[in-house]
């Protein structure tokens, strides 16, 4: 790794509100950390310590639909086409909630759960991560 992709890398960690990078590259470990700018999370979950029994109850009601590789996420089959679901919307388990582009291929995103959205948290054509929320469904 050179100078100039430590570079690249310190910038989409400012941009994305990354704090810590760790990479190893044969024998070497390259560890990159920053603090949080104002306003900016560290990317840790914090609990409120007076509501956590409302939400320990609402986990056991909603799951999500998450990401299952990096890429494009698509709310449609084909361009023009309407979404494939919509809050309110009751879906069944092998149904296709959604779409991602990877390296050119698409891939449909199939339900493994049932149940009702209640949330989509990416619009049309947003880069997704890996493991990153799709969707919130309420489990019947």
């Amino acid at each position: 790794m050179d100078v100039k992709e430590i570079k690249s890398i310190m910038a989409l960690m400012s941009a994305y509100g990354v704090t810590k990078f760790d990479y190893r590259e044969g024998d070497r470990h390259y560890h990159l950390e920053r603090q949080p700018v104002d306003g900016e999370s560290s990317g840790l979950p914090v609990a409120d310590a007076d509501d956590s029994d409302s939400r320990k109850s609402n986990r056991a009601a909603t799951s999500t639909i998450k990401a299952p590789l990096v890429g494009i996420y698509y709310t449609a089959t084909n361009p023009g086409e309407g979404p494939l679901v919509k809050v309110g919307d009751h879906i069944k388990k092998g149904q296709t909630v959604g779409v991602i582009e990877a390296m050119k291929m698409m891939h449909n995103i199939v339900s493994d759960k049932e149940g009702t959205i209640t949330k989509i948290c990416v619009g049309n054509e947003e880069t997704v991560e890996y493991d990153q929320d799709l969707l919130e469904v309420s489990l019947d």
